[in-house]
């Protein structure tokens, strides 16, 4: 396949072929730095402490988060306005963000501009149509801009969690939009396709409205005893989120059941940071990867697996190579996560989540890749 063959009116009115697979590019970019750590530590120094972080929110979870939002706000808003011009400008700051890695300035600037279009697009979509029910992805959109102007001028570990956690809105909120589609494919499937699902939108909101008030308050610099009691009431409303799925109806599908795992560990993780910030501080850096990892990159690749079914005309299914693929980034995140507390080695922090997060997204790119060359959007 060709650039030309990429670039296509097909790929690139329907964003999510287009940035989908660049994701994954984008994740295994994003684990050079502990590569770098693994095969030459001499050279380790070269990359900023957090840069991988920094390459997995912008190139990873970025890119999926990108091609989902703009393949799905024509259908949300009801304007069909042509996409290409945007995905063009979009794919060219992404690519500034990516070749421009080695030099963290450059890199920085590039992903600013990226936040900055995007956001401004997402607000002149909604603002247009009038649909103020998709104004808390304006928010989030301006959230993860500031945020990142921050960050280039205190580029701190404090800063980057603040962009995970945003990012976690981002993809909460669209996992909420994903959940009814779930809901109903499940029924549906199961033999009652007379009912209807339709997630509870108050927990959706109290979710992340707290998750919002957890984001600001660490930006001003709460004490840790207020962050960790917001997260712990962040965890408690993101686990009663889970109460929509609580029927055999819904959790006979392995879709849905993929979707409930995922979802139980953001609020495992947002309990663990809660602990981490009260009681036990030797737990937080386990507990911030296992929500970088366990939940945001397997949320991303998720709503990615979802969507790229969906709009590619087929029947909803999580393939078992998509399914291990899942599998695989929990496990990463457990390794780095609970590596850290009880086993620490190169192999427990770095190795492992290295394999399993580059075979899940190589898994994703084989079998996606493939079904994007041979569908017609949808």
């Amino acid at each position: 396949m060709t650039p030309a063959d990429i670039l296509t009116l097909r790929n690139t009115e329907h964003p999510f072929r287009l940035f989908f697979p660049l994701a994954c590019l984008g994740a295994w970019v994003a684990l050079l730095p502990w590569l770098a750590l693994l095969l030459a530590p001499q050279h380790a120094g070269y990359f900023p402490l957090h840069w991988h972080a920094f390459a997995f929110l912008n190139l990873c979870a970025g890119a999926g988060f990108v091609g989902f939002l703009m393949t799905a706000l024509p259908s949300w808003t009801s304007d069909p306005a042509p996409r290409s011009i945007h995905s063009y400008l979009l794919l060219a700051l992404w690519g500034g963000i990516l070749f421009a890695m080695p030099w963290p300035s450059l890199a920085l600037l590039s992903s600013i501009l990226f936040w900055l279009y995007l956001s401004g697009y997402t607000a002149w979509r909604v603002i247009r149509n009038r649909r103020s029910n998709l104004t808390s992805f304006v928010i989030t959109m301006g959230m993860l801009s500031a945020l990142t102007i921050r960050y280039a001028f205190r580029p701190d570990g404090a800063t980057l969690h603040q962009l995970v956690d945003t990012m976690l809105i981002g993809v909460a909120l669209v996992n909420f939009r994903v959940g009814r589609v779930l809901g109903n494919e499940a029924l549906k499937t199961g033999g009652h396709g007379e009912l209807r699902f339709m997630p509870n939108p108050y927990a959706k909101n109290i979710s992340t409205l707290i998750l919002g008030l957890y984001i600001a308050v660490g930006a001003l610099g709460a004490a840790d005893n207020v962050q960790g009691w917001l997260a712990l009431a962040v965890a408690a409303a993101f686990a009663a989120r889970l109460q929509d799925w609580h029927s055999l109806m819904l959790l006979r599908a392995h879709y849905v059941r993929a979707n409930y795992s995922v979802s139980l560990v953001l609020a495992v993780g947002y309990a663990a940071t809660g602990i981490a910030q009260l009681f036990a501080p030797a737990l937080y850096s386990p507990a911030r990867h296992l929500l970088a990892i366990a939940a945001m990159l397997a949320m991303v690749l998720t709503i990615m697996s979802i969507a790229g079914i969906r709009h590619s005309g087929l029947k909803l299914n999580f393939y078992r190579d998509t399914r291990l693929a899942l599998v695989l980034v929990l496990c990463g995140g457990l390794s780095r996560s609970l590596g850290a507390l009880y086993a620490p080695s190169m192999t427990t922090i770095y190795l492992i989540p290295a394999v399993c997060i580059a075979a899940a997204f190589t898994l994703y790119a084989l079998r996606y890749v493939g079904i994007f060359r041979r569908t017609e959007p949808h």
